[in-house]
C-alpha cells in the first residue's frame, strides 16, 4: 500500500493523532498518526521528506548520523529549523493535555527534545538532530544522486564530510521510559546522498564570475569630477603659497579633471576618496588662515580711522568688484574689501 510522502511546508501538525497507550519492554509507548482525511480511511502513517543537511563528519560506521541544522541555503535552513523546532512545542503541547491520561501514575515529566543544542560554532547554531540509521528490525536504505543503492560495505566511502543528506522519516510514536524520560521516537527509512556541486572550469576560456550586484559602488564621472573642481578651487590661493610638492598635488588633481572631460568612463572609489581627503585637509588650512584675516581686519580697521579718505575706495568701485566673480581673487582680498566698505558707510 502507497502512503503520501509530504514536504515539511505541508505538514499540519494540528493533524496528528495518537492512539491507546501500550506496555513494550517496561516503557509506554503512544504511536502517532494523521488525521485520516474520511471516515473510510485508516489512520495516515506521518511520512517526511527533509530537505539536505550537511555531514560534518565521516561516517565511522556506529549506529547514528548526526547531522546540524544547516541546509544548502538560509531558505532551506530556515525552514528545516521552523519545522522542528515547532514539531517539538507541538509534541511538549500535547503531552501536558494527555499526560495524565497516558501516564496516570507520571509525577514529573522530562521531554528529550528532537533538536539537541551542539557545540558553540556557527554551523551548529541551530542545533543538530540524531538520525538512527541502523535498528534490530530494521535499516536505513542509502542511494546515490543517480539512485542507485548504496551497500552498507560503501558508506564509509560514500558518507563523507561536505556532502548534504536528503532523508524520508517517519514520526513512529511518544516513548516514556521507566525513568519518566520522555522522548519522541522516528525512523529514518531512506537518505539520499548529495555531493557537493562543484562546477567543471575550462581555464582555456574566460573562467570569471560575473554578476551584476558588484560589492564595490560604481561612482560616476561627473560626480567624481564635481569634487575634484571644487578641491581645485578650494586651493587656489594655496598654490601659489605651498611648496613644489603641494603644486604638483594640484596639479595632478587638475589632470584627472582633463581625463574625466575626455572619457566618459567612471572614475574609481579610490580617486573620489583621495579628492575628499585633500578637501578636508585643505578646509582646516583655510580655517587657520581665517584667524589670520581676522586679525588683518582689525588692523586695517586702526589704520583706516588714523588715514585720510582718499585711501577709502568709493561706491562705484566696491560694486565693480563684488560683480568680478573671477576665480584669481582670494578670499582674505575680498574680506578686507568688505571691512573698508562698511567703514566709509
Amino acid at each position: 500500500m502507497s502512503y503520501k510522502i509530504f514536504k515539511i511546508s505541508e505538514v499540519d501538525l494540528q493533524n496528528i493523532i495518537y492512539t491507546h497507550p501500550f506496555q513494550q519492554d517496561g516503557s509506554t509507548v503512544i504511536r502517532m498518526y494523521f488525521k485520516p482525511e474520511n471516515t473510510t480511511q485508516k489512520n495516515i502513517p506521518i511520512l517526511i521528506e527533509i530537505p539536505e543537511l550537511l555531514l560534518c563528519d565521516n561516517y565511522d560506521g556506529g549506529d547514528n548520523i548526526i547531522l546540524p541544522l544547516y541546509s544548502l541555503n538560509d531558505d532551506k535552513t530556515n525552514d528545516v529549523v521552523n519545522f522542528f523546532n515547532a514539531l517539538d512545542n507541538q509534541i511538549i503541547s500535547d503531552l501536558k493535555t494527555n499526560v495524565k491520561k497516558w501516564c496516570p501514575k507520571l509525577k514529573n515529566m522530562s521531554y528529550k527534545a528532537v533538536v539537541n543544542e551542539a557545540d558553540d560554532i556557527e554551523i551548529f547554531k541551530n542545533g543538530a538532530i540524531k538520525f538512527r540509521i541502523n535498528e534490530s528490525e530494521f535499516k536505513t536504505s542509502f542511494y546515490d544522486k543517480q539512485r542507485n543503492v548504496i551497500e552498507t560495505s560503501q558508506l564509509n566511502k560514500a558518507l563523507t564530510q561536505g556532502n548534504y543528506l536528503k532523508s524520508i522519516i517517519e514520526l513512529k510514536a511518544i516513548h516514556v521510559n521507566p525513568n519518566n524520560d520522555i522522548a519522541l521516537i522516528f525512523r529514518t527509512h531512506q537518505i539520499k546522498v548529495i555531493p557537493p556541486n562543484y562546477e567543471k572550469i575550462n581555464l582555456n576560456s574566460y573562467s570569471f564570475y560575473d554578476s551584476d550586484n558588484d560589492d564595490n559602488k560604481e561612482y560616476s564621472a561627473s560626480k567624481a569630477k564635481k569634487i575634484i573642481k571644487n578641491t581645485l578651487l578650494k586651493n587656489k590661493k594655496k598654490v601659489a603659497e605651498n611648496s613644489d610638492n603641494e603644486t604638483e598635488t594640484v596639479q595632478q588633481l587638475a589632470k584627472l579633471v582633463s581625463d574625466d572631460e575626455d572619457d566618459d568612463d567612471d572614475t574609481s572609489e579610490e580617486e573620489v576618496e583621495e579628492a575628499e581627503e585633500v578637501d578636508n585637509e585643505n578646509e582646516e588650512d583655510d580655517s587657520a588662515d581665517d584667524d589670520d584675516d581676522d586679525s588683518d581686519e582689525e588692523s586695517d580697521d586702526e589704520e583706516e580711522e588714523e588715514g585720510d579718505d582718499n585711501d577709502l575706495i568709493d561706491d562705484e568701485a566696491m560694486i565693480e568688484y563684488e560683480d568680478d566673480d573671477s576665480d584669481s581673487e582670494s578670499s582674505t582680498e575680498d574680506a578686507r574689501v568688505k571691512s573698508m566698505f562698511k567703514k566709509r558707510k
